[in-house]
């Protein structure tokens, strides 16, 4: 379970049963609605971020926590490095394909506050999650960058390129990138640092699941695969009894029916 069976899924990458495969959902505004924060403190505070992400993880079981939202972190992190928005106006006009007024250098974007917490976050998690759970930052394909900020395909991997040697210090167990599949370098740079490199929706043997579904525990009909993620965040306001039946239904093994979810004990 956690962390080993991640690996080991990340290892062989052969389709497996529900209870099985890994299962790494994107949970980090629920993370958040779980302890009660504003969403805005977890673009700003990464030891909030951590504390909210790694209580989410022990409460629900799954095998990594995820950071990096559904992929629209590095969008919003080109944005600010613009100075077309601040931290969290950033994160609405990633989720919508807004177009920047000019393209940052990849330097400047690592350099966003935003990325920065989450690397931060990401430290902080490591040694306190141990054998637990993996860890996973949630990317944009190089496609999915180019549509979210109406810049050139080639620039995007540039960029991709710098964000994974960014978060790559910290080694963490799996970049989880999301949006249309295509050729480029980024698989061989996340190999370099030891992490890797999956595209949920073009990889043999990703599941993917409905994240709204799995907030309501209405998961159905769900084929063998060895990684299960989902398609977007599940919801902030996700009734927690809910989203336990769903993520008990992919394998996780927490105990989700408790009405607490209050800090670390």
């Amino acid at each position: 379970m956690g962390r080993e069976r991640l690996r080991e899924a990340l290892r062989r990458r052969e389709p497996a049963e529900p209870g099985d495969g890994a299962v790494v959902p994107l949970v980090q505004v629920h993370a958040a609605r779980l302890e009660q924060m504003a969403e805005t403190l977890i673009h700003m505070d990464p030891e909030a971020l951590a504390r909210a992400l790694r209580n989410a993880q022990a409460l629900y079981g799954y095998d990594a926590v995820t950071l990096g939202a559904s992929g629209s972190a590095v969008a919003a992190a080109c944005h600010i490095a613009v100075g077309a928005a601040a931290p969290v106006t950033g994160l609405r006009l990633a989720a919508q394909p807004v177009a920047m007024p000019h393209l940052p250098s990849p330097e400047e974007v690592v350099a966003a506050s935003t990325l920065g917490v989450l690397r931060e976050a990401l430290r902080r998690l490591r040694p306190v999650l141990g054998p637990r759970a993996g860890t996973a930052v949630v990317l944009p394909t190089p496609a999915r960058l180019a549509e979210q900020t109406g810049a050139p395909l080639d620039w995007a991997v540039g960029v991709l390129m710098e964000v994974i040697r960014f978060f790559g210090t910290e080694e963490p167990d799996l970049f989880l990138a999301v949006g249309p599949g295509s050729r480029s370098p980024l698989p061989a740079i996340a190999e370099f640092f030891g992490s890797a490199w999956v595209e949920a929706a073009s990889t043999a043997g990703v599941v993917i699941v409905s994240g709204a579904s799995l907030g309501v525990g209405a998961v159905e009909a769900i084929p063998p695969g060895w990684l299960f993620t989902t398609d977007d965040e599940i919801p902030a306001g996700a009734d927690p009894r809910g989203v336990a039946e769903g993520l008990a239904r992919l394998g996780c093994a927490g105990m989700p029916t408790s009405a607490s979810c209050g800090p670390d004990e």
